[in-house]
């Protein structure tokens, strides 16, 4: 208990220095930026439990439902954002993740079809229409989607669920292996865009912080999850399913087609990228662990925020 209220002072610290920052970057007024950074920081609170398993495996469905309308209220009432249908949306959304097992057994085809609800949420942009930005570029649907990966991960994460270590800090075999199928990675992303042409080489203005940066907000964030998801839930029920190669392939394959959204639809470049990336995460879990493959997409992303236009 002691490490993770370490790990949350930390965060709050951090994270108010940074809001303040920002919020001036953004001129945003003090009677807005004060309730945002408060429901993103309690938010953050609620998410770090999953890098604990014995914090994590406490949540119970009522109080991962409740955790999960907290944030909303308590950015949206004092900006006058709070909306009653938005409100109930929400509810409702968070309700049938949080309750999905109470009532179930805990199957690999319950769990398949809860993964196509929340990826039909999250490609639908629901929390877009859900938290509404009271200033112009300030993205607080962030939070909603945040908190949707969290109640995700503890409802799959539950007795009965695939079996998983969590934690934020990956062993130092996870970061060598991870590192390894990163470089392995690599030179077939290169030979993708030099086939395909939809990016080139050229360093960003301040790659040598955005490159670091990136890489560890992906580590606890995105990678992480997406990871969990992917490689920790669906790679390992399609492997014990299909077998090794097959879960693999399939798994690489779902990832690679969630992608077709991104930026445009349909995003065939980015299919095939994150097809083969979706291998080498896969073969990096199997090696190691989830944390190698949390590394090792943390480390592809980084390195193409950093050095590629």
């Amino acid at each position: 208990m002691r490490s993770f209220l370490a790990v949350v002072a930390a965060v709050w610290a951090l994270g108010s220095i940074a809001a303040f920052f920002y919020s001036q970057q953004l001129r945003v007024p003090a009677s807005i930026a004060v309730p945002v950074v408060l429901a993103f920081l309690i938010e953050l609170t609620f998410y770090l439990t999953i890098g604990f398993d014995h914090l994590r495996r406490r949540w119970r469905p009522v109080a991962l439902f409740a955790s999960a309308l907290v944030p909303y209220c308590v950015y949206s009432i004092p900006v006058h954002a709070f909306d009653w249908k938005r409100f109930g949306l929400l509810a409702l959304a968070a309700a049938v993740v949080c309750f999905w097992f109470e009532r179930g057994r805990h199957s690999p085809a319950r769990e398949f079809l809860l993964l196509g609800v929340m990826a039909a949420v999250v490609l639908a942009k629901t929390f877009k229409g859900i938290y509404v930005e009271p200033v112009d570029g300030l993205r607080v649907d962030a939070m909603g989607q945040l908190m949707w990966f969290r109640i995700g991960l503890v409802t799959f994460l539950a007795p009965g669920g695939p079996p998983l270590q969590l934690s934020f800090l990956p062993s130092a075999r996870a970061f060598k292996i991870g590192a390894l199928y990163f470089l392995v990675f690599m030179p077939v992303a290169l030979l993708l865009n030099h086939w395909l042409s939809f990016t080139h080489i050229q360093p960003v203005p301040g790659f040598w912080w955005k490159g670091p940066a990136t890489f560890v907000a992906f580590l606890l964030f995105v990678a992480f999850y997406e990871e969990v998801f992917f490689r920790g839930i669906l790679q390992q029920r399609l492997t014990q399913w299909w077998g090794a190669w097959p879960g693999l392939l399939a798994a690489s394959a779902l990832f690679g087609f969630v992608h077709l959204w991104f930026r445009q639809f349909p995003n065939y470049n980015w299919f095939l990228l994150t097809f083969f990336l979706g291998l080498a995460c896969g073969r990096a879990f199997t090696h190691a662990g989830i944390g190698a493959s949390i590394v090792a997409h943390a480390l592809v992303v980084a390195t193409w925020r950093a050095f590629f236009a």
